[in-house]
């Protein structure tokens, strides 16, 4: 079940340009992203209770949703989406919670999956958003080419 963003917060550090393996020779920018959605509405989501979760006369519950989601800025008016370890399928499916992506870097080893090489990408996460937290701080692996991959 779709659900519309309330808000989004993005870029919260800086949008990180990677070489694009896929082929068109130019560099795509990553770009970390905390989306407010609809709570109960068929998407997971955390801190229903949060200041920045207000309740409003169209979304009587909000949430951040739970997915580390980030955007693939391919050129000025061309942008993609992805997510953390793919799209979660069930609003129950909020652990880990990745609500927000902060960070990213590439690993500066080389890495090989199926005899191609695919360099590791390394993503960082979490925003409190004023509400007390503890051990929630995140950090994923997963290869170049999956995280240019468009949901």
């Amino acid at each position: 079940m779709a659900a519309v963003a309330d808000r989004l917060l993005g870029d919260y550090n800086l949008a990180y340009p990677v070489a694009d393996p896929r082929g068109n020779g130019g560099h795509v920018h990553l770009i970390g992203v905390q989306a407010v959605i609809p709570a109960g509405r068929g998407l997971p989501t955390v801190k229903q209770n949060c200041y920045d979760c207000h309740p409003t006369s169209q979304h009587p519950q909000l949430g951040f949703y739970a997915g580390g989601i980030f955007f693939l800025r391919n050129n000025a008016s061309s942008y993609d989406i992805n997510e953390i370890g793919g799209r979660r399928q069930s609003e129950h499916a909020i652990k880990p919670a990745l609500s927000a992506v902060r960070t990213y870097t590439l690993s500066p080893f080389e890495t090989t999956a199926g005899g191609a090489t695919d360099p590791a990408l390394y993503f960082a996460g979490y925003d409190c958003s004023g509400v007390p937290s503890h051990n929630t701080a995140w950090i994923f692996r997963g290869g170049l080419k999956a995280a240019l991959t468009p949901l």
